[in-house]
């Protein structure tokens, strides 16, 4: 199931984070059953991070970058962001179902943002003018990348798309994981689309609130 809202009320990221979701962006969640007992969710996220930016360069005629797991960033701002949540069955424990929810800053005008949003956030505005391209026309195109991925996405063989358009493979970065933080150069990113310090640290989740270009 697909569903998709012109704005949001109560619109949240990341450990419950509030998103700014104003009218002119694209709010879109897909629901997913799952048929998997070794479910990788950021494998799922990393590969619908993959469809939204093959769409943003075939649409858009722009290259974004991913900012590990689940940011996409234009000139280094932020433009989509990702977030994938599990149904569980309260019996088995059993991950029953998914969404995985895409806030995309489509038509944003980003002067209408917070000053401190102004500073983080990016839009698709320029571009989705510049090329005609409306609104249902991206998100067409986007479930399209999608669902040409997601049959096989645990294969993990999107990843090469998705390294190379990393923003943090080999960069030094710092990687916020609940109370704890992680610092190191990031060697790989393997192919369960988690990275890997120098020092051997493999992370699967986390957000990674530096980079450093050395």
């Amino acid at each position: 199931m697909v569903i998709i809202g012109d704005q949001q009320t109560a619109g949240y990221g990341r450990y419950g984070r509030v998103f700014s979701s104003p009218n002119t962006g694209i709010y879109l969640s897909l629901l997913l059953n799952n048929s998997s007992p070794s479910l990788n969710p950021g494998l799922l996220t990393t590969a619908t991070a993959t469809a939204v930016a093959r769409t943003i360069e075939k649409k858009l005629h722009v290259e974004p970058s991913i900012k590990w797991v689940n940011d996409i960033l234009i000139d280094e701002t932020k433009v989509v962001g990702i977030l994938t949540e599990g149904i569980a069955d309260i019996e088995s424990r059993y991950i029953k179902q998914i969404v995985v929810g895409v806030g995309i800053n489509y038509s944003t005008d980003i002067t209408s943002m917070s000053p401190e949003l102004q500073q983080r956030a990016g839009s698709l505005r320029n571009f989705a003018e510049e090329y005609s391209v409306s609104r249902n026309e991206f998100i067409a195109a986007f479930l399209q990348e999608f669902f040409l991925l997601y049959p096989n996405y645990e294969s993990g063989e999107f990843l090469t798309y998705y390294r190379a358009h990393s923003a943090v493979l080999h960069k030094k970065v710092t990687v916020t994981q609940g109370q704890y933080q992680f610092s190191g150069y990031v060697e790989q990113i393997n192919r369960q689309g988690e990275i890997v310090l120098d020092d051997g640290t493999t992370l699967a989740s986390g957000e990674v609130t530096k980079i450093r270009l050395s």
